[in-house]
């Protein structure tokens, strides 16, 4: 039997365009590249980028390509 993926806890902080933070979020993901997939798919509205955390290491910043 093959072995599980590593799951890891990453906070998403969702920001407005003027920068201000709207939402804190911990998620579970299989990755940083996961935590983006996840993040992206949060900005909608006035949400206008996302900085993924892994503790107190940032790893990925995401912005929305285009208004919702």
């Amino acid at each position: 039997m093959g072995e599980f993926p590593s799951v890891t806890a990453f906070e998403i902080r969702l920001h407005k365009a003027d920068g201000t933070v709207a939402i804190i979020m911990t998620v579970n993901a299989f990755g940083a590249g996961d935590a983006e997939i996840q993040a992206v798919k949060m900005l909608k509205d006035d949400l206008a980028y996302a900085i993924i955390w892994d503790g107190l290491r940032e790893v990925a910043t995401v912005h929305r390509d285009k208004p919702n």
